[in-house]
């Protein structure tokens, strides 16, 4: 809802500070809406960003620490392992002791067997007993000892030899077996240190991959940081410049806005003024006409609620009937044209009436002040202020309705055209003493007489539509003029 109501409230500022130009200034404002939108967003990201950072900053130290643990722990196991290294070295150092005494006892003990083999040989080999091929096939020491002893005929001086060689064997056995429990133990001993230290240094590995991954998406934290305050910096540049681009703008619509506030000022003094002396001469002028009805049966003729204009004697007229409309007559006067205080066709409409006389004469249509004012306006032909019509009304209205029009300054090829048939707009000023208006004028010229004098169609004036002028006062007062033709 906040976006749609800051959008509304650019729409109306555009509107309120210039009409022309609101929906130019609108896209310059809301352009400027979204460039501090995608800098709300960056923002954001960027706070997102620096939460990522701290995470990172958060989870390093705890896996530094945890890495400083597992350090101290494997310096710990560096001292057991070195006093495990000693033990096993004193393990080593017993077993070959061990080992030795081992050899030793086994010799010693083959020595007595030898020995007392012989001793038998010698003692009994004159006896018939069977107890010496039964000792001597004994399968081992073990075999040979145990018929040794059950045999009750060994004389009494071999007991402590046969002695000796059991308490020799008893040696040799507990030598073994601790011998054999030495190397179980230091081969334990080494299984456990080597399982301890590869455990230890697979988690310190792990560790430190975890420090490198949490350092690299820090990094990366960092870096987009970077582009999004790049990204910022490049985004309020760009509202500065459209900033810049706004107030230009807002500048040359208020110059402009002054410019035409003061030409329609100037416009509506001049239309004061211009009715002011147009009402005298309307007055003069129908005082003339008086005097003319009286004094002229063809002028006494003629029938003043008819559009149609009656020319002087000796006219050449247009090759048809020349069709008058009065801009201050019903049921046009009152419509609408311009947008001032004012507008309307009586007041400012002389232009789209001179029009719709020119296109209801030459055409097989009849074309009305309204429709022609209507044209104007929806066509864009229209002045600021009261209204009063841009010259770029007669060839566009012309050409719509398959004429030929040209804009001319030149007395020559006016008369030219008017001798040949033509109808001609003129523009006419406030010189002469005001002889056609106060300000500015549109009025058709509708033919040429003999003496060379010049009839009109005045849209504003009757009494100037029934008599002609002299050249001077058509020519002298003309700004510019449209030569129109079929």
């Amino acid at each position: 809802m906040k976006k749609i109501t800051k959008r509304m409230m650019a729409l109306a500022l555009a509107g309120v500070l210039i009409l022309p130009s609101g929906a130019a200034m609108a896209d310059e404002l809301e352009e400027i809406e979204v460039r501090q939108e995608q800098i709300s967003n960056a923002n954001q990201e960027m706070q997102n960003q620096r939460y990522m950072i701290e995470r990172a900053n958060t989870d390093l130290e705890y896996a530094f620490n945890l890495l400083d643990e597992l350090n101290a722990e494997m310096d710990q196991l560096r001292t057991e392992i070195t006093n495990l290294e000693g033990e096993i070295e004193r393990l080593d150092q017993s077993i070959k002791l061990n080992e030795k005494e081992k050899a030793d006892l086994e010799k010693k003990l083959e020595e007595q067997i030898e020995v007392f083999k012989k001793r038998l040989d010698v003692m009994y080999k004159n006896r018939k007993n069977g107890y010496i091929p039964v000792i001597l096939s004994s399968k081992d020491v073990d075999d040979f000892l145990s018929k040794l002893t059950t045999m009750k005929s060994v004389a009494e001086h071999d007991k402590n030899l046969i002695e000796e060689m059991k308490e020799t064997q008893r040696k040799l056995k507990l030598t073994i077996m601790k011998l054999n429990g030495e190397k179980a133990e230091r081969d334990q001993a080494m299984q456990n240190l080597t399982v301890k230290k590869a455990n230890l240094m697979d988690s310190i590995y792990d560790q430190k991959d975890l420090i490198a991954e949490i350092q690299r998406n820090k990094d990366l934290a960092a870096n987009q940081i970077l582009n999004l305050e790049q990204r910022v910096q490049n985004l309020n540049a760009e509202i500065n410049d459209l900033n810049i681009q706004l107030q230009e703008r807002l500048k040359r619509e208020e110059e402009e806005r002054k410019r035409r506030e003061e030409e329609a000022r100037k416009a509506e003094a001049e239309r004061i003024a211009r009715e002011q002396a147009e009402r005298e001469a309307l007055e003069r002028a129908q005082a003339n006409t008086e005097n003319l009805v009286s004094q002229t049966s063809e002028l006494a003729s003629i029938d003043t609620s008819s559009r149609n204009i009656v020319p002087d004697a000796n006219f050449k007229p247009f090759d048809g009937n020349i069709v008058y409309y009065n801009q201050r007559e019903e049921p046009w006067g009152s419509a609408t044209y311009g947008n001032g205080w004012a507008a309307t066709i009586a007041a400012n409409g002389c232009g789209p009436t001179s029009m719709a006389m020119v296109l209801s004469s030459m055409t097989d249509q009849t074309v009305t002040p309204i429709q022609m004012a209507n044209y104007s306006t929806m066509n864009g032909h229209v002045m600021p202020g009261d209204g009063g019509s841009y010259w770029s009304l007669f060839p566009a209205a012309a050409n719509a309705y398959g004429l030929s029009c040209r804009q001319t300054t030149s007395r020559s090829e006016i008369i030219d055209a008017l001798s040949n048939g033509a109808l001609v707009i003129s523009s006419q000023t406030n010189a002469l003493g005001n002889y056609w208006t106060y300000g500015g004028h549109f009025i058709v010229l509708t033919g040429i007489t003999d003496s060379g004098n010049i009839t009109v169609a005045d849209p504003w004036s009757r009494g100037h539509s029934v008599v002609s002028h002299t050249q001077d006062q058509v020519f002298i007062p003309m700004k510019s003029a449209w030569i129109i033709t079929q």
